[in-house]
């Protein structure tokens, strides 16, 4: 992205010992904020340019010059320099000595881009150009207005000394003028802030009749003179405002691509970076486990078997070849992408600046061949759950009974008499209820009568409601989606363990709860601001390896993020 020029301000004797700098200066040649220090501007000049600014400052103190411009550089190490271009003027003081005052820009990033092609002589003289910027100060008092000699390029003046300021504000484009009025300075002065602001200039010579500026205003106070200054500098962006309009009509094109398909969608640029997909493209990634981002490099979705292919046919494509198919992208686990098209999409000078890439999703194997293959798979574990009824009963009175008798105990314990007693109660019939549908292996009297969502908020109420936790459940996207029973009731489960860990080990104060349904598939997110923990450690108890059990019996994807101190997070896709 674009970044304003930082407007460098200080002042010296002619000994170079500086009195005074604003804080882009001392930023930039870090320097402490410590005025009552003697600091020598000098030493930061490269010893072959000290002579540009003895003349210069020279010329300002015998009256053979009221303005110079001086382009100097700063060594940063052996072989590399900082490239500054300064406009000096100079004032006297009470006792007739000269003081010079520096209003400059680091143009080092202009040099660097410039010296590839142009001779270095040629460039030294070509300062202004190269920054594209346009120095000026306006005195307050006398409402004169000085300006650099860019500045009869920008605004098409026939020369400096018709740049007045209602010239100036006569180019400005009525609807901007607002910002930019007279009103401004009466900011700069109250505020005593800078401003950076982006307008429009209308004439008949510019080309298309519009040009786009980036205008710097910034307060100043002289305190030799008694005066006060609005300095700063003017940057014609037109070119760049023109490739940003060019960019975004295009992004605004794919953007129109990716809302109106159902199918996964990325767009890439040159360097096959993303710059933009669609929902499905990232439940994808997430299902195969990568963290998507824009900025990322497409080539780290992609197995390495298949990388060099996939490299070799987006060349093409950028090279500008039609290619509207590849082979299918598989992936170990079973999956793959096929379908994939390729659709270039050029700019106005007919080159592809980005490629949308549709493609699907797949299994490589039918359901019933992949329970055949697959020792581990999903169905088998189903299986041994529902023929294992000892171990259904042990987990489920963990997860439940034994987490409800363990908050009634700590209501008694904690909680004042007159609140107590009517919460533990409460909690201990739930827990015998509990009981009665274990042993019937029914899970009617938790959600027949009620949703899953109820249910949840229902216990949400009951564990943390007496707590210091601030909870809270939302719901987004909520379609006619019909669970099971038998779904519902793990998910259940699943989400009174998390609760639990978070009132007995967690030491929160904020939870919350996350339910988002798809068409296919629906995400459920805990997260907490707790005392977190290792993820990799092998968990003491039983919780969290009954969390990981649960949902693989909904053929779903688990994912843990947990900080020290920080909190955790829980993930948890489950196919519908």
């Amino acid at each position: 992205m674009y970044k304003p020029y930082k407007i460098l301000y200080f002042k010296t004797d002619f000994n170079g010992i500086i009195g005074h700098y604003n804080e882009n200066f001392a930023q930039t040649f870090g320097l402490k904020d410590e005025t009552s220090s003697k600091i020598d501007f000098f030493k930061f000049v490269h010893y072959e340019d000290l002579h540009l600014i003895i003349k210069s400052l020279n010329r300002l103190k015998l009256n053979k010059s009221i303005h110079e411009i001086v382009e100097i550089r700063k060594k940063n190490d052996i072989i590399d320099f900082s490239y500054y271009y300064w406009e000096i003027t100079t004032e006297k003081t009470p006792d007739n000595q000269s003081i010079f005052t520096f209003l400059g820009y680091d143009i080092t990033n202009s040099k660097n881009n410039e010296f590839e092609e142009i001779d270095s002589k040629y460039i030294l003289n070509k300062s202004q150009e190269l920054a594209g910027m346009a120095t000026f100060r306006y005195d307050i008092i006398t409402k004169k207005l000085d300006w650099s000699a860019e500045s009869i390029h920008i605004y098409n003046a026939k020369s400096i000394d018709d740049l007045t300021l209602p010239f100036v504000l006569s180019k400005v484009h009525p609807e901007d003028l607002h910002l930019c009025d007279y009103t401004l300075i009466e900011k700069i002065l109250s505020t005593k802030s800078t401003f950076i602001i982006n307008t429009r200039l209308v004439d008949k010579s510019f080309e298309g009749g519009i040009k786009y500026i980036e205008g710097i205003y910034e307060y100043y106070y002289n305190s030799y003179s008694d005066k006060e200054f609005v300095i700063g500098a003017i940057v014609d962006i037109t070119k760049l405002k023109k490739k940003e309009n060019e960019l975004s009509e295009i992004i605004n094109h794919l953007n129109s691509i990716l809302e109106d398909n159902d199918i996964a969608i990325s767009v890439i640029n040159k360097n096959y970076k993303i710059v933009s997909f669609n929902q499905e493209f990232s439940k994808i990634m997430s299902f195969l486990e990568f963290n998507l981002s824009t900025g990322q490099s497409l080539l780290e979705l992609i197995p390495l078997q298949h990388i060099e292919m996939v490299k070799t046919d987006l060349d093409k494509i950028f090279e500008g070849l039609h290619l509207n198919k590849i082979a299918p992208i598989d992936y170990q686990n079973g999956y793959l992408l096929n379908n994939i098209h390729y659709y270039p999409i050029k700019n106005k000078t007919n080159d592809v600046e980005f490629v949308v890439i549709n493609c699907k999703f797949n299994s490589k194997y039918t359901y019933s061949e992949k329970f055949q293959n697959d020792n581990v798979s999903i169905a088998k574990s189903i299986i041994k759950y529902q023929e294992n009824e000892k171990d259904r009963i042990a987990t489920d009175l963990h997860d439940s009974v034994n987490q409800l008798l363990y908050i009634a105990k700590i209501h008694l314990s904690n909680v004042p008499e007159h609140q107590s007693k009517e919460k533990a109660t409460q909690l201990i019939d739930k827990a015998s209820e509990e009981i009665k549908s274990i042993m019937n292996n029914s899970s009617k009297f938790l959600l027949d009568n009620t949703s899953l969502s109820d249910a949840i908020q229902e216990y949400l109420d009951i564990t943390l409601g007496s707590s210091k936790i601030n909870y809270k459940l939302e719901i987004s996207n909520k379609k006619n989606i019909s669970l099971s029973e038998e779904t519902k009731l793990v998910i259940f489960r699943i989400t009174q363990e998390i609760i639990q860990n978070v009132f007995k080990h967690a030491n929160a104060t904020n939870f919350i709860i996350k339910k988002k349904y798809y068409d296919d598939s629906f995400t459920i997110i805990f997260a907490d601001n707790g005392n977190g923990f290792n993820v990799t450690n092998k968990p003491k108890g039983c919780g969290l390896e009954n969390i990981k059990n649960r949902t693989t019996l909904l053929k779903g994807k688990l994912k843990i993020i947990s900080k020290y101190n920080k909190g955790t997070i829980f993930i948890i896709l489950i196919p519908l």
